[in-house]
């Protein structure tokens, strides 16, 4: 029975072509654009449930009997038909002995890959609901626990890295070595939703679709995300066939940057390459003024440091992924990324100690030569699961990271006295070689199930394991003596374990139209060991430790969402967090910084857990939007990092850890966007803050605030020209405050056509961007200054490629000459 019901299927969807070839027949409005949307869906019996092969599916236009596309069933029930249009279509689906379905779709440009979910066929007629047609997004949106900024049309994003794209993000600061700042804290970098090993500059800005920013995270994220998540999505290939592009820059100081991708699309089968390189070289100056008092507070002595630094980077990156759409609602996923970089430097350091009247009592010079280099290597394999049900879901994945590295430093010091000859160093030169190894396994698997009346149920389970091994071997040389010695003091050999395992269940609702909330919980289990190679010496922590401290393991949040109107919301969310000291906060080992500088970790350091609040509240107007938030955050045995004179008699400064009473910090932020004229766009943001430390010996309080403009203007329907600014005021740090930070960058671009654009960036135009902190306790006052080469001028060519619905890996059927066809982009390939 089952091949005469294929043949008579076939029959009956070849009359739906052949009355497609006739004149009149009609087509979806925007013919002449390329189809690359997809629906597909599954057909079953309403009264057995069981799936229907062979049944036949095609879609019209809705004025018209005209075949768009169509197929059979699987054995299973699938279907999928590609290649299609944006626009409203008609279903239908006809199996001998059922009623025929007829229903109405729409493909949205905002959904070009869509589950139109489960078909019964029943012997009587049913009315079916229309599928609703997506919204368009707005460029800044509110979800229950996140904003969302839309910068795919961003200039920055054009030729520039996520830090470039970043820096035009309201609430976010970068800093010249890529580092993101989120109100005062340093947040998590996810790339679509998973945490990542990249930093900023070695993401294209022209591969992000959107920036989702996370200030107060659910219970579904880790609980050490106390200070926000900056969640770069990625743009997903959508396109059938073969498409890509490539992106060259050149920029001034010997910068010049390279990346292409290339994506190779036919089901059931998605294939993304990429590849990535960057190279820059960097001048680096900066100061140290440290005057030195006595118990009294009277004046000892001064120490003054210059030091200039040129450091040279090259970086690669490539991956490799590969989905197989094991059918309509099976996705595995198989990803391969390699990263690679080499850096090197020379750091060359004149100082001097004077008396208190700043007479010369010593000086020295100190040359600093360093070759670095790491390569890292993460496998991933993924499986995602759909269902009919919208929104519900299953996604599990496995990561194993390996990676290793080397640390190359020669340093060399010469000594003078008072009058300027001189004096034998010791020691006169040091050589570190050092080396690093590591392995991570993550394990992670999420479940989505949508409820009744809009309700939500999440959980999952996550499982983190790292292991490192490092080596430092120092060597000293006497000058004296003219040996080389391995100096036990400076050398380390270590290695330690961090286990992570956690699980979270959250549930969202509504109480009415207007009222939402989300309720979450978390436990997770933590357990850290570091041990030295060859000695007893351990450090470690474990929380819970047992029943004692159970309840630092659970990490709460709930959010509550009010829609005021159809252009406002209000929210307001809790949470708490934990933030686990890192391994260099308390490993005990000394790791020098410069001649007067040393740095070391507290093996008794323990974590420290973070209470936050925040209220959120959204308008939009006529010419734009604004969104407001007054946040609170009250930490308990905040790590802070000290400084304080060293142990060894010498006139040196330690830095390492402690474990404060409490932190406490509270602010005020507003975004505003608003369209002045046409093509012109200004969006400014504010954030006004006040923070008070607490720590043993140490404290601080005050206010801080940041304010960030960025204009946009686009004429002549190819021109694009984007001014930004920023300003950082003097910010409270445990034993001083951090010196002011401000600057502009300027870009323009102009698009050549629809598929290539040329664009120039000048970045810190005044040359103002530096970094620095003043620091006052009983034993020292310092000042530290740090400058980054940051003023550059750089000239990028995009360029796109590809033919949306070009087929691969099957012939098309070769038509004979005079006959037409209605389906667009070739036939049905029966």
């Amino acid at each position: 029975m089952k091949y005469p019901l294929f043949f008579l299927s076939l029959f009956l969807l070849d009359s739906f072509v052949l009355s497609a070839q006739m004149p009149g027949g009609g087509m979806p409005a925007g013919r002449n654009m390329p189809g690359i949307a997809r629906v597909f869906g599954k057909v079953r019996t309403n009264d057995t449930k069981e799936a229907v092969g062979y049944a036949t599916v095609v879609l019209l236009p809705m004025r018209s009997d005209s075949v768009v596309s169509g197929s059979l069933t699987k054995d299973n029930g699938d279907f999928s038909l590609e290649n299609l249009q944006f626009g409203q279509y008609r279903l239908k689906i006809n199996y001998l002995g059922y009623q025929t379905i007829v229903k109405q779709i729409t493909v949205p440009l905002q959904n070009p890959d869509q589950d139109l979910g489960n078909f019964y066929l029943e012997p009587e007629a049913n009315t079916l609901k229309e599928v609703t047609v997506v919204a368009e997004k707005d460029r800044v949106q509110m979800a229950i626990d996140r904003k969302v900024f839309n910068v795919e049309k961003d200039i920055a994003a054009q030729n520039g890295t996520a830090a470039d794209a970043l820096k035009n993000v309201p609430t976010i600061t970068v800093d010249n070595d890529g580092n993101a700042q989120l109100r005062g804290g340093s947040p998590q970098i996810f790339v679509d939703g998973k945490p990542t090993n990249l930093n900023l500059n070695q993401i294209p800005a022209a591969e992000i679709e959107r920036v989702e920013v996370i200030t107060n995270a659910s219970a579904k994220y880790d609980a050490n995300t106390t200070g926000g998540i900056v969640n770069i999505v990625m743009k997903k290939n959508t396109k059938p066939g073969i498409n890509g592009m490539t992106n060259l820059g050149i920029g001034t100081n010997g910068r010049y940057n390279g990346m292409a991708n290339l994506n190779v699309k036919q089901n059931p089968f998605n294939l993304a390459l990429s590849y990535n390189l960057n190279r820059a070289r960097n001048i680096n100056d900066g100061f140290t003024d440290r005057t030195n008092l006595g118990e009294n507070g009277e004046v000892t002595d001064y120490f003054r440091q210059d030091n200039s630094n040129l450091q040279k980077n090259l970086f690669q990156f490539g991956r490799a992924a590969l989905d197989w759409n094991m059918d309509n609602r099976n996705v595995l996923t198989l990803s391969q990324m390699v990263m690679g970089g080499n850096f090197s430097f020379d750091d060359p350091q004149i100082f001097s100690f004077s008396d208190a009247n700043r007479n010369i009592l010593s000086s020295g010079e100190r040359s600093a030569l360093g070759e670095n280099q790491f390569r890292h290597y993460t496998t991933e394999l993924g499986w995602r699961r759909s269902f009919p049900t919208p929104d519900k879901t299953w996604a599990t994945s496995f990561q194993y990271n390996w990676s290793r590295g080397k640390n190359d430093l020669d340093l060399r010091n010469r000594f003078f006295d008072a009058t300027g000859a001189e004096i034998p160093a010791n020691p006169a030169q040091q050589l570190n070689e050092g080396g690093n190894r590591g392995r991570m396994l993550i394990f992670q698997t999420d479940f989505t199930q949508p409820l009744a009346n809009g309700a939500k149920l999440e959980f999952g389970a996550k499982s983190q394991w790292k292991h490192s091994e490092n080596d430092l071997d120092a060597r000293l040389f006497d000058s004296e003596s003219q040996t080389w010695t391995i100096s036990d003091y400076l050398s380390t050999h270590y290695n330690y374990d961090d286990l992570v395992n956690a699980a979270y269940a959250n549930y969202a609702g509504k109480f009415n139209d207007k009222w939402r909330y989300q309720a979450g919980l978390r436990f997770e289990q933590s357990w850290f060991r570091g041990q030295e190679e060859g000695t007893d010496s351990t450090f470690s922590y474990s929380y819970p430790g047992g029943f004692d401290n159970l309840q630092k393991a659970f990490f709460p949040a709930l959010y509550l969402s009010k829609k005021i109107s159809e252009s406002s919301e209000m929210q307001l969310n809790f949470s708490r967090k934990l933030n686990r000291p890192n391994f260099f906060q308390i490993m005990p080992f000394i790791m020098i910084m410069d001649n007067q500088s040393y740095r070391s970790g507290n093996p008794n350091l323990q974590p420290e857990f973070v209470n936050t609040a925040e209220w959120n509240y959204s308008k939009t107007f006529g010419r734009g939007s604004w969104l407001g938030s007054v946040y609170g955050k009250y930490t308990e045995q905040p790590i802070t990092e000290i400084t304080r004179p060293a142990e060894d008699g010498t006139t040196a400064l330690l830095t390492t850890f402690i474990n404060g009473s409490s932190s406490t910090a509270a602010g005020m932020e507003n975004t505003l966007k608003i369209k002045l004229f046409k093509g012109f766009e200004a969006t400014s943001n504010v954030n006004l803050f006040y923070q008070k430390i607490s720590a043993a010996a140490v404290g601080n309080e005050g206010w801080n605030w940041m304010g960030k403009l960025n204009l946009d203007y686009k004429f002549a329907k190819s021109w694009n020209v984007q001014v930004s600014g920023l300003y950082e005021s003097p910010r409270v740090i445990p034993q001083g405050t951090r010196r002011e930070n401000y600057f502009a960058d300027f870009a323009v671009r102009r698009d050549l056509g629809p598929m290539s654009s040329l664009s120039l960036t000048v970045s810190d135009i005044f040359n103002t961007k530096r970094m620095g902190a003043y620091t006052e306790t009983d034993y020292f006052v310092q000042d530290v200054q740090r400058r980054r080469e940051s003023r550059y001028i750089s000239l990028g060519l995009m360029m796109r490629f590809g033919k949306p619905d070009f087929s691969l890996f099957k012939k098309q059927q070769q038509r004979k000459p005079g006959e037409g066809g209605a389906q667009q982009g070739g036939d049905m390939g029966y």
